[in-house]
């Protein structure tokens, strides 16, 4: 039970902090995919490219 109070309240200071709902910045954040690769060569890991929208959401948390 402790943890869901948490959660919640983490979930409302993300909320406050950029300013939008956590359904939106939980879609965003979940269009972000990363692949990896083993090749002959070494590992490659790639990332889609991050939109001005999670530039935005990732800049509020991290002030």
């Amino acid at each position: 039970m402790a943890l869901d109070g948490i959660e919640l309240l983490l979930v409302r200071v993300a909320e406050n902090k950029v300013g939008d709902t956590w359904p939106r910045m939980r879609n965003q954040s979940e269009r972000i995919r990363i692949v990896e690769i083993d090749a002959p060569e070494g590992k490659i890991v790639q990332r889609t490219d991050i939109t001005p929208a999670q530039k935005r959401i990732f800049s509020c948390l991290l002030r």
